[in-house]
């Protein structure tokens, strides 16, 4: 069991909690209403040089600024260190 800090037994770990795009958050433009396209999982973008890469990214990237992101506190939960057992 992860014990980040041996004098407080009754803390297992930390984690910083912060809603992803609490700080910029989505926003409409003329080009989509809603989430940043960039941040599409079902999409590709370009390095630059015409090269194409997977985005990657997690499915729900349209959260609105400053809402709870349950996927992403799983995750952060998930890639805790020292691990959470």
């Amino acid at each position: 069991q992860a014990n980040p800090s041996g004098v407080n037994p009754h803390i297992f770990a930390f984690v910083w909690v912060k809603p992803p795009g609490e700080s910029d958050g989505d926003y409409p433009t003329s080009t989509h209403s809603h989430g940043d396209p960039h941040c599409d999982p079902s999409l590709t973008n370009s390095d630059g040089n015409g090269n194409q890469f997977p985005v990657n990214s997690i499915p729900g990237f349209d959260i609105p600024a400053g809402q709870f992101f349950p996927f992403q506190f799983q995750q952060l939960v998930a890639n805790s260190f020292p691990k959470i057992q």
